[in-house]
């Protein structure tokens, strides 16, 4: 038997199958393939992962990548494949009116894999200048129902954004509006909510099982917690009935008093992304995800909780989770290496608040469909 190559003496973290512990990895092609049951094997490279953790590549579920159509856009393979993140999901930038100039230019270009949430409102986020329109007399079901039908494997659902300045006078009527499109679609919403017109229960009391809650940790306006620094109750059922919880932490759209709060009393996010744009590409506060996900770790979340927020549960919720965001045998080998590192490191956040922290993962090579595509020099 022949392999391309072997990763060897990692610390292994794969939380689809509930691994955490030091094993092989081997590639055969562009697959993961089964440890050999003798010693009769030839290997091409082998990559020794000692003292590292060896994790599915990771998933950003919210970034902006509509390159050179909008100002959020960013360099795609330049900036996420050498952070570890091998597959990534654009949150809206781009709605019917320019979905297929993004895809054909952008997507099919990419070597990291892309889906994407499509913006209910026509032309999505193109600039920072003006808010992007949401009156629901502009929606149209059957342009949005078209690009569905013919994407249909790589449309995840739609996306609104939900704040004060942007919704004006509509309040919540757009989102209702949009709920009605994806009931038909038969489509989950990502609703960005970074001070909603709202208590944001009132936002979360309209969504459905599946549909996702963007900027979980915000703290402008109306938040996840009450007046005495608790979790909404509304919100807790909204979790046990199963709609999701992404941080994508943006640069305005993360404050420790938020987060710190929630999670210690035990409410993590279901997701964690990076909402990473041109203005944000390698610059505090977000940099990168790996730079987010340090953030949490920090805060009190365990490898394996970090992990699953950026890989196994991504994966499912983008429908291929059998190829992707685990490490078992026939998976696409798309595998990134890390070092954990013991140092000071600051985290900011959207109001200059800063925390020390004392852990801070280095992305130190990363494999795409059984390629190396990244590869830290000292590694």
């Amino acid at each position: 038997m022949n392999y391309n190559i072997t990763i060897k003496n990692g610390k292994v973290i794969d939380t689809l199958s509930k691994i955490e512990e030091t094993k092989d990895i081997f590639i055969k092609g562009n697959r993961i393939a089964e440890k050999p049951v003798d010693n009769n094997y030839n290997i091409e490279e082998t990559i020794d992962a000692r003292n590292c953790i060896v994790s599915p590549g990771l998933i950003d579920f919210h970034a902006h990548l509509y390159t050179y159509g909008s100002e959020f856009g960013i360099f795609i393979d330049s900036s996420l494949l050498p952070m570890g993140v091998t597959s990534a999901v654009d949150g809206g930038s781009t709605g019917f009116a320019n979905f297929e100039s993004y895809y054909k230019n952008v997507v099919i270009n990419s070597n990291v894999r892309i889906k994407s949430f499509l913006n209910v409102s026509p032309a999505g986020l193109i600039t920072t200048k003006y808010h992007e329109n949401i009156d629901p007399k502009y929606y149209s079901y059957d342009l949005i129902s078209s690009l569905f039908k013919k994407y249909r494997s790589h449309l995840l659902g739609l996306k609104i954004r939900q704040s004060k300045k942007i919704v004006e006078n509509f309040g919540i009527e757009p989102l209702k509006e949009t709920i009605k499109i994806a009931e038909k679609l038969g489509c989950p919403v990502a609703v960005h909510v970074t001070d909603p017109p709202e208590k944001i229960y009132k936002i979360t009391d309209l969504m459905r099982t599946g549909d996702i809650l963007v900027h979980v940790f915000h703290g402008t306006g109306n938040t996840i917690l009450n007046i005495d620094g608790k979790i909404y109750t509304e919100i807790l059922d909204a979790k046990k009935r199963g709609i999701l919880f992404d941080a994508a932490n943006g640069k305005n759209h993360f404050v420790f008093k938020t987060a710190i709060p929630a999670i210690s009393q035990g409410f993590f996010p279901d997701i964690i992304s990076t909402d990473i744009t041109m203005r944000t590409m390698f610059r505090k506060p977000v940099f990168s995800l790996p730079f987010i996900m340090s953030k949490y770790l920090n805060l009190g979340m365990s490898l394996s909780e970090v992990f699953s927020a950026c890989t196994s549960l991504p994966a499912k919720l983008m429908g291929i989770e059998k190829d992707i965001g685990n490490l078992s045998s026939g998976s696409l080998a798309d595998i990134s290496i890390f070092e954990i590192v013991e140092k000071s490191v600051e985290f900011i956040d959207a109001e200059g608040e800063k925390i020390e922290g004392s852990k801070l993962l280095i992305p130190k090579l990363t494999i795409l469909n059984g390629k190396i595509v990244y590869r830290q020099i000292d590694f």
